[in-house]
């Protein structure tokens, strides 16, 4: 009795690549030695991102304090809402990590890091014009300043040309 053997078909590589063949059985799985740094990208060294780095890391402690510097007056004091006061602490300190975390992203030059490092500095400006039209001077230039700084150096031509890919 005469076996049958099953008729080749030629697979996507095959036609991209005539000479290769992917067979089943010559398949070998080689895992590639990690190298020591890995799992961490390097830092891109451009002055303009690094300044927006900044920015945002002085922002994020801005709002680290000032969480903390609330729950210890909650926790002293006798707020008249007790519930927005603790609100507000907690959306303070989120938006301390927030911040923190994006401006990790921008170290390494994320570009989801990028859009929040924006969005952020966009949302300065009316809050610190509100600030200025309250007569609140030193809330409101320190933060139209933080403002129009990171947005500077986050639309610079070089922090441009790192999350473009060139």
């Amino acid at each position: 009795m005469a076996t049958r053997s099953k008729p080749q078909v030629a697979s996507a590589t095959e036609r991209s690549h005539p000479g290769a063949r992917t067979l089943e059985s010559q398949r070998i799985a080689v895992s590639p030695t990690p190298k020591p740094d890995a799992g961490k990208p390097a830092p891109v060294a451009v002055s303009s991102l690094r300044l927006a780095v900044a920015v945002l890391v002085v922002e994020a402690i801005v709002l680290l304090v000032a969480g903390l510097v609330l729950i210890i007056f909650l926790l002293t004091g006798h707020p008249h809402d007790r519930v927005t006061a603790w609100m507000l602490a907690g959306f303070a300190l989120g938006g301390a990590l927030l911040l923190g975390w994006s401006a990790r992203g921008l170290r390494v030059a994320a570009g989801w890091a990028r859009s929040i490092a924006v969005l952020t500095q966009l949302l300065l400006l009316p809050l610190g014009g509100n600030a200025l039209s309250a007569h609140a001077w030193g809330i409101g230039v320190p933060m139209l300043a933080a403002g129009l700084v990171g947005l500077g150096a986050l639309f610079a031509p070089a922090t441009t040309r790192v999350f473009n890919g060139g």
